[in-house]
């Protein structure tokens, strides 16, 4: 059953593939638990050691090449090793034995768990939500590539003289998986000039767009005769998002300037969708910050054109509360004293929000139904949580408790709860 995680399918966003380093042979069988795990690798990223488990037991461990792609039925092993002893257990991975001949074993290198966050990490572009390989270089985190489909943790890095071997990990259902990453300089340089052709693939296609909006075709045309409405809007609306994930990945490479954000969101002023009001909003505060001239010129364009006066109504309306605060885990007493007494009102209200409590304030409540995950508690748990005396007196105690679920981040709660203290500031009201 060797290497059956290897490369498991799964969900591909539009765009630039991130591809699968390897293939799955067969499924799974139903109730099998099943673990690839991955130990070190080559430097030039050609093969790696691992161990695969089944229900917890071993079944293979060996050599394997990283990115083949084997037909049904056959295995990526290349040399197959004694890695447990007679009870079954494990054996750390210098104390494995293999054939004689086998010369790839002195060329390996363990994965360093302490260097996944600090020579490479999977970082996130803060204005589209998309998700992205970083490298660290020169002092700096630069980025190599927007990751598309499911992602990953990443859980150990190599550092080679050509590239970064990045260890990820990939959990479904009863199967967990490892699949080695590779990022070389060469395309850790090239990283600009994929930007500019993805920019400019954005450009040519929000053209087109445009163009069919003006002559009534493509997703702009009358539905045909006998598709009911809906099904035809929701077919526009996908054709439409196509052409926004192009600007999302440009967007993953770098800031768009004032001049990619018009067309960015006059593709977005033709979706009603919070999830897409909240990547407006995002775009638009960035934007704000980095060139707020420019800014203000694309709000007034958008207030001009009929196919996004409601998208630049909105904008107006709706500051992003939450841009540039700390999240939870780098909430100390430090990082608080920057905040205003506002920025630090809407950190409180913000681990509210994640715990699923209600506001009563339309404006709060309809700001927090923009973000993604973010949902309240059924009407039914809350009803019964705000008949507590208790819980109204303080409804911070559920969550700095430390049998609470949110336990994980009382630390950052109780530094915001002292700097409130420190400067007598009264709670969020619900």
């Amino acid at each position: 059953m060797a290497r059956q995680l290897r490369g498991r399918s799964r969900g591909v966003a539009i765009g630039a593939v991130l591809v699968a380093m390897a293939t799955l042979p067969r499924a799974a069988r139903a109730g099998d638990a099943e673990e690839l795990r991955i130990l070190a690798a080559t430097p030039d990223g050609a093969l790696d050691a691992f161990v695969a488990f089944e229900n917890g037991n071993v079944m293979e461990c060996g050599l394997a090449k990283v990115g083949a792609k084997p037909p049904p039925g056959e295995t990526t092993t290349v040399v197959k090793a004694t890695c447990t002893e007679e009870s079954g257990r494990l054996r750390p991975l210098e104390k494995w034995t293999w054939p004689a001949g086998t010369t790839q074993v002195s060329a390996l290198r363990p994965f360093d768990e302490a260097a996944a966050g600090k020579t490479a990490r999977i970082g996130m572009d803060v204005e589209t939500y998309l998700q992205r390989i970083e490298v660290m270089q020169g002092g700096q985190w630069v980025v190599a590539r927007p990751i598309e489909g499911d992602v990953p943790s990443l859980d150990g890095a190599i550092r080679s003289k050509d590239r970064v071997l990045l260890r990820v990990a990939f959990g479904e259902q009863l199967n967990d998986w490892h699949e080695v990453w590779s990022v070389t300089d060469a395309e850790l340089a090239g990283a600009p000039a994929r930007r500019a052709a993805a920019r400019q693939d954005a450009r040519e296609a929000t053209a087109r767009m445009r163009e069919h909006r003006a002559k009534g075709t493509g997703v702009f045309a009358p539905a045909p005769a006998g598709t009911p409405k809906d099904k035809w809007e929701k077919r526009r609306r996908h054709g439409i998002a196509t052409f926004i994930h192009k600007w999302e990945i440009t967007a993953a490479y770098g800031p768009l300037d004032a001049g990619d954000q018009r067309d960015a969101f006059w593709l977005l002023g033709w979706f009603d969708w919070p999830q897409r009001h909240f990547e407006a909003m995002r775009l638009y505060s960035g934007l704000q910050r980095r060139d707020a001239a420019g800014a203000a010129a694309v709000l007034a364009d958008l207030e001009k054109d009929p196919d996004t006066r409601a998208l630049a109504a909105f904008l107006k309306a709706t500051p992003d509360h939450l841009r540039g605060l700390p999240d939870i885990w780098q909430a100390t007493d430090e990082s608080l004293r920057a905040l205003g007494n506002d920025q630090l009102l809407w950190l409180h209200r913000r681990e509210w929000a994640e715990a699923g409590y209600h506001f009563s304030d339309p404006a709060v409540a309809a700001y927090f139904a923009l973000i993604p995950g973010s949902a309240p508690m059924p009407d039914k748990r809350w009803k019964k949580l705000t008949a507590d005396p208790a819980f109204l007196k303080d409804p911070d105690a559920p969550l700095v408790a430390p049998a609470a679920p949110q336990s994980m981040k009382k630390d950052g709660l109780a530094a915001i709860l002292r700097a409130e203290r420190a400067r007598g500031l009264a709670k969020p009201s619900l």
